[in-house]
Parts: C-alpha cells; sequence; structure tokens
C-alpha cells in the first residue's frame, strides 16, 4: 500500500480524497489510498512521516508557510514564493527526508487563464496567507500589477483591507480571495468588502470551494460580477502534485 494525504486544520471539509480517488482510478494507480490528517502543530510532520507507506502529503491552511522549517529541502519555486502546498517523502536509512514543493501557483494561473482575465487585468487580492504568496507569485510571473490588501498587513506593501480607500478596489477589474473566510466551518462569511467595493463590476476568483459559492460569490454575483470558486484550481494542482509522486505518470511538472 502506498499512502498519500493532506495535513492542514481544519480539514474535515476538503475534498482531496474524493479528488485523488478519481485520478487513482483515471490512472489504473491500484494499491493506493488518500488520507487526511488534521496537524495542529507542524512540527508534527516528521514523527507522521516515519509511516513507511506515506510517500507524499499535501499542505493546506494553516501551515503552508510554517511547514517549510521542518523540510529537508525545498524546490526553487516553492523558496520563492515562500509556501510549501506539496512534499515528496523519500525513506531512507537515516530516516524520511521531506521536500516541498508548490502546485499552487500553477494550478491557480491555469484555472485563471482558462476562466478567462479582464482586459488589461489589475488584481486585488485580499489576504497575505500561504496561499496569497502562491497567487501573487503566479500574477508576477504573468506581469499581473496587483495590491495586497490583508486583516494584518505584514509589511509597507499591504494595507488594511478597512482602511484601504475606496479607489484601490475600484482601480482593481480582478478581486482574488485567498483566505478561508467563507469555507465551510470557518465562522466568518465573507471578508472585508465596503459598501460599494463591487459596484464597477470586477472578475471576482475565490480560492474557497467549499461551500461551492461562498456568500462573497453570491454578493458579487447580485452586483453583476463574474464569479468563479476555487475547485479548477484545487484539481489542477493536485494533478500536478500527483506527477511529482508518481514517476511513472512524469518526471516533474513542467513549469515555466
Amino acid at each position: 500500500m502506498i499512502c498519500y494525504g493532506l495535513i492542514g486544520y481544519p480539514i474535515a471539509h476538503s475534498k482531496s480524497p474524493e479528488l485523488f480517488e478519481q485520478m487513482f482510478q483515471k490512472f489504473d494507480l491500484k494499491g493506493r489510498e488518500y488520507r487526511l490528517f488534521p496537524l495542529q502543530d507542524p512540527s508534527k510532520i516528521y514523527a507522521l512521516a516515519q509511516d513507511q507507506t506515506l510517500k507524499g502529503l499535501n499542505v493546506t491552511i494553516p501551515w503552508k508557510s510554517s511547514i517549510i522549517h521542518y523540510l529537508d529541502d525545498i524546490d526553487e519555486k516553492a523558496k520563492a514564493i515562500g509556501a510549501v502546498n506539496c512534499i515528496s517523502i523519500e525513506h531512507t536509512s537515516r530516516g524520511p527526508r521531506l521536500k516541498g514543493y508548490n502546485t499552487d501557483f500553477m494550478g491557480f494561473w491555469e484555472d485563471l487563464s482558462a476562466w478567462g482575465l479582464p482586459s488589461q487585468p489589475k488584481a486585488l487580492v485580499l489576504g497575505n496567507g500561504g496561499a496569497s504568496k502562491a497567487v501573487t507569485f503566479a500574477l508576477e510571473w504573468a506581469d499581473i500589477p496587483y495590491q495586497v490588501l490583508a486583516r494584518t498587513p505584514r509589511n509597507s506593501m499591504e494595507q488594511n483591507w478597512a482602511n484601504a480607500p475606496l479607489t484601490t478596489w475600484r482601480e482593481a477589474n480582478l478581486l482574488v480571495h485567498t483566505t478561508p473566510v467563507g469555507m465551510t466551518g470557518i465562522r466568518d462569511q465573507m471578508p472585508f468588502v465596503p459598501k460599494h467595493g463591487l459596484e464597477h463590476k470586477p472578475q471576482v476568483y475565490d480560492l474557497v470551494y467549499s461551500p461551492l459559492e461562498t456568500t462573497l460569490m453570491q454578493k458579487a454575483k447580485a452586483q453583476g460580477c463574474k464569479v468563479k470558486n476555487g475547485l479548477g484550481m484545487l484539481q489542477r494542482q493536485a494533478e500536478l502534485a500527483l506527477e511529482l509522486w508518481e514517476s511513472d505518470l512524469a518526471k516533474a511538472p513542467q513549469w515555466p
């Protein structure tokens, strides 16, 4: 048996087991299973990796950045992003070796591109966590200007979303929400958006996929915005992760 899984907290809502089971069947990968590991402390990953059947892990909120400190190696793109959402596990005579990757940025970019970008896109990114880092990396790679708004700004380049002037919201024609707010089981229903912040009808991409239509998406639709959830991104980043783990499928994702 070969086991893969997901670490993060909370993760009971995750659709990853269902997605990976579908891919195992699609590629005729027998003897595989995908499990949820609700890890409340990222330092516990090494103990988890002692399981010889465990070959790879996906990482979700809130450990995409902090998990880096507990890895043996990290891919150059993941290092540049500053966040990891995929880990390969090699079992050696000295114990497990953990290497981190980021498949989120290409999962996001490919899904966003397939959906369709507005003319002369200018993005507003809500949130500054691990998912936000992958999103902004993709936007920079595509030469799309953006501004990060967050509940708690971490540097001078970010703004508090409640204090940002309305012009900041209105100048963007693409709004990307990267926080867990609005996710099933999260108390807050939606991130802060000012009263008139959607009247200019930006496209709204919400990385949340459970529920499939968040409160943010509902309110944006009511304003006439084109909206999309993060299910396509979830699917694509999972496919890229499986390519990393299964050498018979591909040596590694061919990222630009």
